[in-house]
């Protein structure tokens, strides 16, 4: 076990001592919930995942350095695999005999997220686009509209002025709406008094010439103005060039070799970025959509398919730190998520517990179903507003923290399958757990040393721990929707059956394989199909299972509890083998 309680996990070969190109890779990826060493190497001609490392995050008080965690997780790497990978002066690199490593890399988000105030004057078009944008970044977002507006609507700079006083933000983006005329000024004029005052510093103005110019005169040289002209590029154009800035902004915070100095100079890689090209390389590889989910330090969602990709970065949504981002919801729509009655005053003592000691690991089933439910409460809306959510065609989920640590594979299984509802055209889900931090390792070298994240990719992270049919169609909760068999190695038939509303869980033993058939009732499919006969499962076979083993899900899609009180998702859990309590 490593110190986080995650299992470590080693290769079993040695490390391949043959000079072919880069032998060894190490990556350490640090925020504020955790810091994790990732080494990769060499094995019998392949690159593969050796080891990682995990301790809990120094970055927040009372230690309140990054640097000291990351130091730790790489002398746990050294310590457990009896390599040298740090001289006099850092991580030793290229790597000679059995000291330092050929390529290192630094990612994660081990700085404050960039703080932005978003105003627009008057309604505009651009304002949902460009917060859009800036969420693909490690920015925490402030959208300003009604909270800064009188009861008639009026643009008050008195409201502006304590909105903005309260939230601190790094930049500002002014955006020209519907009553610029008149209110401009308004907005100018509370922005200069705040840049007096170094409230603020960087403003960005999207606006037509006219509106920059009258800007640039009242806050003259005091602040630093950023300015561009929406008649002359489209909103696009300008929401990339805004994600350009505010991913610079962050990057600019990050001092790479203070955090773990190398003999090579130390390259910084945003986890967003590397995970974002290990989405859309899988998604181009398996020919897929893809999506990926992390929730520790911040909610960081991805989804890519083999034309698209989108991302959206919440740093300040999670179940950790930033649990009491929960808040900003309703706590009683919590409960449609959870097994037993629990009241809004027993889920805000949970909440503030959780806040007051973010490290906890939920080990326990009724606070491990607290922490699905409030997780739920707070990705749905998020998830469901990105491109590919409403339809929800996926064909594989990565997920990084707090799945990996979940206490019931089950729990993460169906709290995967509730998060992003899967509708894929071919009926077939892989659920992967990407325990070993292998996702955001791999993207972080991937641009230095391809071969090395496309070997570790391959061979290490897509095997999936759980793998779900859905069934398509509609109807009353209980009548009939699927029979089905498996045939064992042994010869041995078992039946089942699955009603709509519910799920089936079929385990599958390490080392083995059965047969699988499935005949849906009238007006259920899977995967356009009314059946499905003999189906290998098992590591080689049609359907690979995993360790948790399939899956069918036949609650149709939009499936919660709302409106069905807990009893549904007790079933839900017990359908699935989660413990709902600490006596069964």
């Amino acid at each position: 076990m490593d110190r986080s309680g995650t299992p470590m996990r080693t290769a079993t070969a040695g490390i391949d001592s043959r000079p072919m190109g880069d032998r060894s890779a190490l990556v350490v990826d640090v925020d504020f919930h955790t810091a994790r060493a990732v080494l990769l190497a060499r094995v019998d001609d392949q690159y593969r995942f050796v080891s990682s490392y995990t301790v809990p995050s120094s970055a927040m008080p009372p230690i309140d350095d990054a640097s000291v965690g990351a130091k730790q997780v790489i002398r746990g790497i050294e310590e457990h695999i009896g390599l040298f990978l740090v001289g006099p002066d850092g991580i030793e690199v290229p790597s000679s005999g059995d000291h330092g490593v050929d390529v290192f890399a630094l990612t994660g988000q081990p700085v404050a997220p960039i703080r932005l105030s978003a105003v627009s004057v008057g309604t505009s078009p651009m304002l949902v686009p460009l917060v859009a944008a800036a969420r693909r970044t490690v920015t925490v977002v402030d959208t300003l509209n009604d909270r800064v507006r009188t009861s008639d609507g009026v643009l008050s700079g008195v409201q502006l002025e304590a909105a903005l006083r309260e939230f601190r933000p790094d930049a500002v983006i002014l955006i020209q709406g519907d009553s610029a005329e008149a209110e401009w000024s308004t907005a100018v004029g509370t922005l200069s008094g705040l840049v007096n005052d170094e409230v603020i510093g960087l403003i960005i103005i999207v606006a037509a010439d006219s509106f920059q110019q009258h800007s640039t005169q009242v806050f003259g040289e005091r602040a630093d103005l950023r300015g561009i002209d929406p008649s002359e590029f489209t909103v696009a154009d300008i929401g990339v060039a805004l994600e350009t800035e505010l991913q610079g902004l962050y990057e600019a915070r990050v001092s790479p070799n203070t955090l773990v100095a190398s003999v090579d100079s130390t390259r910084y890689v945003s986890r967003v970025r590397a995970v974002d090209l290990v989405t859309r390389f899988i998604a181009r590889r398996r020919e897929q959509a893809v999506s990926y989910i992390d929730m520790a330090d911040g909610l960081v969602l991805h989804w890519a398919n083999m034309d698209a990709s989108d991302v959206v970065v919440r740093p300040d949504v999670d179940v950790f730190r930033n649990v009491r981002s929960v808040f900003d919801h309703d706590l009683s729509a919590v409960a449609q998520w959870l097994p037993t009655s629990v009241s809004s005053e027993d889920v805000s003592h949970w909440v503030l517990n959780r806040a007051l000691r973010p490290h906890t690991l939920a080990d326990m089933p009724h606070d491990s179903a607290i922490e699905r439910a409030v997780l739920l409460e707070q990705t749905r809306s998020i998830w469901t507003g990105m491109a590919a959510g409403p339809e929800s065609w996926i064909d594989t989920i990565v997920a990084g923290r707090p799945f990996t640590t979940m206490p019931q594979p089950g729990l993460a299984a169906l709290t995967l399958l509730d998060l992003f509802q899967p509708d894929p055209e071919g009926g077939v889900v892989e659920l992967l757990l990407d325990t070993d931090g292998i996702v955001p390792a791999a993207g972080a070298i991937g641009e230095r040393s391809p071969a090395i994240a496309t070997d570790v990719i391959e061979n290490d992270l897509l095997f999936p721990f759980a793998t779900a049919l859905i069934v398509r169609g509609s109807g009353t909760n209980g009548e009939l929707a699927v029979r089905g068999h498996i045939v064992q190695d042994n010869g041995e038939t078992v039946r089942f059956t699955v009603p709509f509303g519910g799920l089936h869980h079929i385990p599958v033993v390490a080392e083995s394989s059965l047969t699988l058939s499935l005949t849906c009732e009238s007006g259920y499919t899977i995967g356009g199909q009314t059946s499905l006969a003999d189906v290998s499962v098992g590591p080689e076979g049609m359907l690979r299972g995993g360790d948790f083993g399939v899956i069918i899900d036949a609650r149709g899609r939009g499936a919660t509890g709302m409106g069905h009180g807990a009893a549904r998702v007790k079933n839900w859990f017990d359908d699935l083998g989660v413990l709902t309590s600490e006596s069964q």
